[in-house]
């Protein structure tokens, strides 16, 4: 049944209000990925519970119209989530059967199918469908915003108070789609909001990334300027490009000089943050490891191989500074957590023949949708997932374990293995086409 038709049967419902779906984002980005849900709103007895909101959610939706609720059942019958809701249910019930602790498995299964969820979600956005695209930036884009006013005007008590738990995936994820779905202004601003909040969440990743996308953001716009030159002048677009690079160029050391002093002020930031970047440049120079926890994983997974092949269930919290496979004898564990990588969280957890087949997945599907896509597209997903790749091997367990995390890895792995074709006329030809040429 066509669209309209099934707006016509269904005509006697409420109609949703065209405002209602960015509020619906805002809610639920400010609810699910920042502080305000996790640490305020929906935290009882020192808990976090967002399936409160969720069920609210979705109950809202097949009340409001029966046409949402339509295609909500149907995104939950299809193929992609019911089986990652199998493999997730399986851990939770073996994770359980390993450690007995239900509340740490659960902990761990609800942060991992949501991830599995928003990727089914981002794999429907495209051309073809502009309200969801609308919906995704209002989403990623609440989210930065939400976490800097939390932290400039609110006391954090994660990580001990100085680190401040911050979704970065999330922050890749606006600025893909804000750069390829917006003004130039519009993208700018949030490189703005999401690198303050990088610089104040202390984290050595978080600048990592930080910077990977500022340089993205300045590749895109280099070359959007040319490619209009070359095609035809848009002048809005050259002014509003010419405007960014030039205010970057021209303020960039006072913004360095800025961030520069905040970190610098304070002991206790200095150390988290600038001092452990030079020690991280001297030890790349001279080839040693600044973090010789993170260090033993590869060398421990590898010499007690056997062990992590199969999964071990969910329940990192259970391991927390004693990490091992929960086959292997307690006796042989290590000091460690699974939050301190992501393949560290995927070896003691998923197993490595799963992981395996996880990424034969990905990486099928990063291809075959790259043959579809144009040079300049494939060249963005590729930034856009080295800044994954760095946030990944460094803190990227919490994308399995913190439910923040997980919605923003989902979401940007799902932008990255879709395909697009519509957009192709902005960006030239596919990358299947160049190399027939070339042949």
């Amino acid at each position: 049944m066509s669209f309209n038709a099934r707006r016509r049967k269904n005509s006697w419902v409420l109609k949703m209000p065209p405002i209602l779906p960015s509020l619906s984002a805002v809610c639920l980005s400010l609810l699910l990925t920042t502080p305000f849900g996790w640490s305020v709103l929906l935290k009882f007895g020192g808990n976090y519970y967002p399936e409160v909101l969720l069920i609210v959610a979705c109950a809202f939706a097949v009340a409001v119209q029966k046409f949402y609720a339509d295609e909500l059942f149907a995104f939950f019958r299809s193929s992609k989530v019911y089986i990652w809701g199998v493999i997730c249910a399986l851990l939770l019930f073996e994770g359980v059967l390993m450690h007995g602790n239900f509340f740490a498995a659960y902990s761990d299964f609800r942060a991992t199918l949501l991830l599995g969820i928003f990727y089914c979600v981002a794999q429907k956005c495209g051309k073809e469908n502009p309200r969801l695209i609308d919906f995704l930036i209002v989403f990623s884009v609440s989210s930065i915003v939400g976490n800097l006013i939390y932290y400039l005007f609110f006391k954090s008590e994660e990580y001990g108070v100085v680190k401040k738990a911050f979704p970065v995936l999330m922050f890749v994820a606006a600025i893909y789609l804000t750069t390829k779905y917006r003004n130039p202004l519009y993208s700018f601003a949030v490189i703005l909001a999401g690198s303050s909040i990088c610089v104040m969440s202390l984290f050595r990743t978080n600048l990592a990334v930080m910077v990977i996308m500022i340089l993205y953001y300045l590749i895109f716009a280099l070359f959007t300027l040319a490619n209009r030159s070359r095609r035809g002048v848009n002048y809005k677009t050259l002014i509003q490009y010419g405007l960014v690079i030039a205010t970057l160029f021209l303020f960039f050391p006072a913004l360095y000089s800025v961030g520069y002093e905040y970190l610098a002020s304070d002991p206790t930031r200095y150390n988290q943050t600038i001092y452990k970047l030079q020690i991280l440049v001297d030890n790349i120079r001279t080839g040693h490891s600044d973090d010789p926890i993170r260090a033993q994983y590869p060398q421990y997974i590898m010499k007690n191989i056997y062990y992590f092949l199969m999964p071990g269930g969910f329940g990192q919290s259970v391991l927390s500074t004693h990490w091992r496979s929960f086959w292997m004898n307690p006796r042989d564990e290590i000091f460690g957590s699974s939050l301190d990588g992501g393949y560290v969280y995927l070896a003691a957890h998923f197993g490595i023949i799963i992981t395996c087949l996880l990424l034969f997945y990905l990486i099928f599907r990063f291809v075959k949708s790259s043959l579809n896509e144009s040079l300049v597209e494939v060249s963005r997903r590729v930034i856009c997932l080295a800044a994954a790749l760095v946030y990944f091997a460094t803190f990227g367990g919490n994308s399995f374990a913190q439910i923040g995390m997980a919605i923003g890895t989902g979401l940007l792995l799902g932008l990255m293995m879709r395909s697009d074709p519509k957009s192709l006329h902005k960006d030239g030809r596919t990358l299947s086409l160049n190399l027939s040429a070339r042949r």
